[in-house]
């Protein structure tokens, strides 16, 4: 997470959701709520990875314009 401006939102939330056929995601992973900038997370995660991998994000909270910059890499190995 190298930039988050919350604009008055308690936290932002970020997660790795995949799929096998593009259309219906289910979660794979989320990692914790952010509440500043400059942070980072490594998550491993158990079982089947499904063929398809995309990113999530939200806000928690009432605010307004609210931004976020964030990097997520994935490793199948």
């Amino acid at each position: 997470m190298s930039d988050l401006v919350l604009g008055g939102h308690e936290n932002a939330t970020v997660k790795v959701i995949h799929s096998d056929d593009a259309l219906v995601w289910d979660d794979l992973t989320a990692f914790t709520a952010v509440t500043k900038a400059n942070t980072a997370e490594h998550k491993q995660v158990e079982g089947t990875v499904k063929r398809y991998l995309a990113v999530s994000w939200e806000f928690t909270g009432i605010g307004e314009n609210p931004e976020i910059k964030f990097f997520v890499g994935f490793n199948r190995n």
